[in-house]
């Protein structure tokens, strides 16, 4: 994961995030219940995606962040947003240093 930070420069501060925290799904048609690591499916990285319990130091404060998305099959090639529990929701979400707000896949 990359993560720019506009920190009131022209340049602005990038960050990045290799490592991968494990999640746990209680089951629910779309996840099986189950520990996954976030992962993708599809033939592109953006078809179907799981990622929820994330973290990334930026700055000595923990980012967290929540990503579940897939196809809309009411909607073909409209990506629908999940929660863990596969409740169709606005967008993924983050929350850092008392900030929050929503990731949308473009």
């Amino acid at each position: 994961m990359v993560i720019c930070y506009d920190n009131g420069t022209p340049d602005g501060r990038m960050f990045n995030d290799t490592s991968q925290e494990s999640f746990t799904a209680s089951g629910c048609g779309v996840i099986p219940a189950g520990t996954y690591a976030p992962f993708t499916l599809g033939p592109t990285a953006v078809d179907e995606i799981a990622a929820f319990g994330q973290t990334t130091d930026i700055l000595g404060n923990n980012l967290t962040w929540n990503l579940g998305s897939t196809i809309n099959r009411a909607v073909p090639g409209v990506q629908a947003y999940l929660d863990l529990s596969c409740t169709d929701v606005a967008s993924g979400t983050w929350s850092w240093n008392g900030r929050s707000g929503t990731i949308l896949l473009d």
